[in-house]
């Protein structure tokens, strides 16, 4: 029996370039409204009809444990505000594509490019938790991480984009989500409050580029595509874990006294405390007890983003003294890396290496976007 239609490969392109022709109708009628949501919008439809400009992000999302079964969002930068308020992500921005994280923190997520920078966000689920490694204990346990939280980055796509056929994910991004993202996003907002009229992408190389010049000193990788199992990596993030079992118990500061203060019980909530106080005092790029407020103001931070008071008494040597002792506590009670790792270990506080780099002004990165392209 013959078929009504004949399918063939003409009228099939032929129906198909109507079916663009009307979407592009459509496309056109809407440019008189432009939104930054609606232009948004006229881009996402424009590229789906072409099917090109897929974007795949991958990586592993820590804070600073592995975050297994959390809940991964990729969104526009929103045009003001942070790209997530909690486990809350700003209705200023377009939701792209959302996923999971595995039991071992590693997620992948495929959107269509917007051609403009992007949050990632790790928000947690009904069942999230982290697997962390204590020190104090020298066991690795599992952390509930449930409630209004999240850790989040934020990032310039790559320059040039591949033009795959339907359903074939062309440009890849590893993006590793951590506490030292999430400071860099704290930053990225303080710059923009200083300079509204800035570059988005600028600020953000920026703001990443500052982060992982105080924390990674010597590092020579872009801060999302930091190798998270990498002794680097380990190491710092094991000092956020050192520092919150000694949440406020501490008198010096030494490793000696963090060791003493710390008994292996860490939760969340003690987690935040610590990441809280990094990005809200290195939202001016450097630790000295001051943040940028939401009118884009220097001001002394409150008594109570401090989650201990050797840390208001030391803020201005936080990374140099109290951060490396807490690095060198957590390689003490790792017995899977050397101890004399803490001699090679440098951190940039206040030293002249640093300076010149975190204060640049927020224009002009030609150096530095060659590295996403």
């Amino acid at each position: 029996m013959s078929s009504r239609f004949n399918w063939s490969l003409p009228t099939k392109f032929f129906t198909h370039t109507i079916l663009k022709l009307i979407l592009l109708f459509a496309l056109f009628l809407s440019c008189t409204n432009h939104s930054p949501d609606e232009n948004l919008a006229q881009i996402l439809l424009s590229r789906l009809v072409f099917h090109k400009d897929r974007m795949r992000v991958q990586g592993v999302a820590t804070a600073p444990g592995f975050i297994a079964f959390g809940k991964v969002t990729v969104t526009s930068v929103p045009s003001s505000g942070s790209c997530a308020e909690g486990n809350t992500i700003n209705p200023l921005s377009t939701v792209l594509a959302t996923g999971t994280t595995d039991s071992g923190g590693q997620y992948i997520v495929s959107y269509i490019s917007i051609g403009s920078p992007i949050c990632l966000i790790v928000t947690p689920s009904e069942t999230s938790y982290m697997t962390s490694y204590i020190p104090k204990t020298k066991v690795t346990t599992t952390i509930s991480w449930l409630g209004s939280r999240n850790v989040t980055a934020v990032y310039k796509e790559p320059i040039s984009y591949a033009s795959p056929s339907r359903g074939v994910d062309g440009v890849y991004k590893f993006l590793n989500v951590s506490p030292f993202t999430t400071i860099a996003e704290r930053r990225f907002l303080a710059l923009r409050k200083q300079n509204p009229t800035a570059d988005t992408t600028d600020l953000i190389l920026q703001a990443n580029l500052s982060v992982r010049k105080s924390f990674f000193y010597g590092d020579t990788s872009l801060l999302e595509e930091i190798e998270p199992s990498s002794e680097n990596a380990v190491m710092r993030r094991g000092a956020l874990i050192a520092l919150a079992d000694s949440k406020g118990g501490t008198t010096d500061g030494t490793v000696t006294d963090m060791d003493a203060a710390s008994d292996g019980t860490i939760t969340a909530d003690d987690i935040d405390d610590v990441i809280t106080y990094l990005k809200e005092d290195f939202s001016d790029g450097i630790f000295d007890g001051k943040k940028i407020n939401d009118s884009g103001v220097s001001t002394s931070l409150a008594s109570a983003d401090y989650f201990g008071t050797i840390i208001a008494a030391n803020v201005n040597t936080f990374l140099s003294v109290i951060y490396y002792n807490a690095v060198d506590q957590y390689l003490q009670g790792d017995d899977s890396l050397p101890d004399t790792l803490i001699s090679t270990q440098s951190f940039c506080n206040n030293s002249s290496n640093c300076l010149g780099f975190l204060f640049l002004e927020p224009t002009g990165f030609p150096n530095l976007l060659s590295q996403y392209s």
